[in-house]
């Protein structure tokens, strides 16, 4: 049961992370707000896992708040101690690696995350399938839900042992790992389709996925600058200059580009990110 004195700091933090998530779509077909994530972790660990425990439940709600906003350490430490932002800073990724390497120091850092970082990470993992299952982004191809279900597992075997009701819930849920397309009639494009690379795999097709389609250019292009922005937003920090800036995100941002190239316009992420680069580095 959860005690009337831990109210007031799962207040205190649903309200960080809805502030801190408030411009953050997710990525499935309804772009859903952000902050249904975290609300669907803890709703899982209370209701299916049976946790109770105020720092799981706060560090459930703000667990991605310092991966995908610009939210510091520091930051979250001063407003809610030590304890919470050390089990979110265990299930953080650093955006500035490649993702695949990413992916791979999850698997290989699972088993020594702490017993309640172990209940966030579950958590997150089987609110990401479920996504999958009932809204997934538009552009993941089957093989690539389930290439997210089969790395899940691998995540998740080497952390089992200390939250049987959460690993029995995984487990279920990895039972619904897609097997055929969804949509298997294929419905018409429209005219500009918005396909994303990773700088530091440029031009490798099996980094790059395929954001979605716009009826018109100028939608198109507002959704590239809408990731170079992201990316930015996130590598920008106190005292950064712009050759810095800009060098990571050279390095190791998202560089998304627009199918067909429209007569006479040709959107470019670096030229975009150059700009921006200075218009940051100045209001700083």
């Amino acid at each position: 049961m959860i005690e009337k004195s831990d109210i007031q700091i799962l207040n205190k933090a649903l309200a960080f992370a809805t502030h801190k998530h408030r411009d953050q779509p997710r990525k499935d077909r309804g772009a859903s707000p952000y902050i249904n994530h975290p609300l669907a972790l803890v709703k899982l660990l209370v209701n299916e896992g049976g946790v109770t425990d105020s720092e799981i439940l706060c560090a459930a709600l703000l667990h991605d708040t310092v991966e995908d906003t610009d939210t510091t350490p520091e930051e979250l430490t001063d407003a809610f101690g030590g304890g919470i932002s050390s089990i979110v800073m265990e299930v953080t990724d650093n955006k500035k690696r490649p993702k695949r390497k990413r992916k791979q120091r999850q698997i290989k850092h699972a088993p020594h995350l702490s017993t309640k970082a172990k209940a966030v990470k579950l958590a997150d993992k089987i609110c990401n399938m479920r996504n999958i299952i009932d809204c997934p982004p538009h552009w993941w191809s089957l093989e690539r839900r389930q290439q997210y279900y089969d790395w899940a597992m691998q995540v998740i075997d080497g952390l089992r042992g200390e939250w049987s009701a959460l690993e029995s819930v995984f487990d279920w849920q990895y039972l619904e790992r897609p097997i055929e397309e969804d949509n298997p009639q294929e419905q018409p494009k429209k005219e500009f389709v918005v396909f994303v690379d990773d700088n530091f795999h440029y031009q490798d097709e099996s980094e790059r996925y395929e954001l979605g389609d716009f009826e018109t250019y100028e939608e198109a292009v507002t959704a590239c600058k809408a990731i170079v922005d992201s990316d930015l937003k996130n590598m920008h920090g106190e005292g950064n200059s712009f050759a810095s800036l800009y060098g990571q995100y050279t390095s190791f941002g998202a560089d998304p580009f627009i199918k067909p190239v429209s007569t006479g316009k040709k959107f470019s992420a670096w030229e975009y990110a150059k700009h921006r680069c200075e218009e940051i580095c100045n209001e700083s």
